[in-house]
């Protein structure tokens, strides 16, 4: 007769030992993920309770499923990715251009959105003399003007990302002759042949 034997439920994990788990995922070490997750346990304490931790069953399965899903360990998805290279490819900026030096105060009406086009930024100063609304003032005062000049990132470069994550790129044929034989190689592009032939 045979003996029937129950599986044991895996315990489910309190929030201290799922932050531990997350933790350890970036850099395998148990000390500094427990010192994190259990903020009040004393650093010498640490690396054993970590060590200890990771003898567990349930715990061994929660890292090696978060290890697995790195895109939801990280809270990253793909609708995350798109967004980001729709905001680089699709931006519209009216009179802001590429290169162009704009005053800071225009600079600080711009969205998030359009802040998330920009690559990089240089600032420059300069002094100048103005008149002064006050009546009473007959001598110009110096003021700082602050510019901003801004380099967008490449739109193509995102639409072409755009375009291979949606599967819009149409496939390109590449034909190799070798002995009389013709093969016929299906890619996007040249970046994508392991064993690309110079024309």
């Amino acid at each position: 007769m045979e003996e029937n034997i129950k599986e044991e439920k895996p315990k489910k994990l309190t929030k201290s030992q799922e932050r531990f788990c997350k933790e350890y995922c970036w850099d395998f070490n148990a000390a500094r993920s427990y010192r994190v997750a259990y903020p009040e346990c004393s650093e010498e304490a640490a690396g054993v309770c970590g060590h200890k931790l990771l003898k567990k069953a349930n715990i061994q399965a929660r890292i090696k499923y978060l290890q697995a899903n790195l895109a939801e360990t990280s809270g990253i998805s793909r609708e995350m990715v798109l967004n980001e290279y729709r905001k680089m490819a699709f931006h519209s900026f009216d009179n802001l251009l590429d290169g162009n030096w704009i005053k800071r105060k225009d600079f600080d009406k711009l969205t998030d959105d359009q802040k998330a086009c920009i690559e990089s930024v240089e600032y420059n100063a300069t002094r100048k003399k103005i008149t002064s609304k006050d009546p009473n003032q007959k001598d110009k005062i110096e003021v700082t003007v602050e510019w901003l000049k801004i380099k967008l990132y490449d739109k193509n470069k995102a639409l072409e990302n755009i375009n291979k994550m949606l599967g819009f790129n149409s496939p390109d044929k590449l034909e190799v002759k070798a002995e009389g034989t013709t093969i016929i190689k299906v890619g996007y592009g040249k970046e994508d042949d392991p064993n690309p032939t110079e024309s």
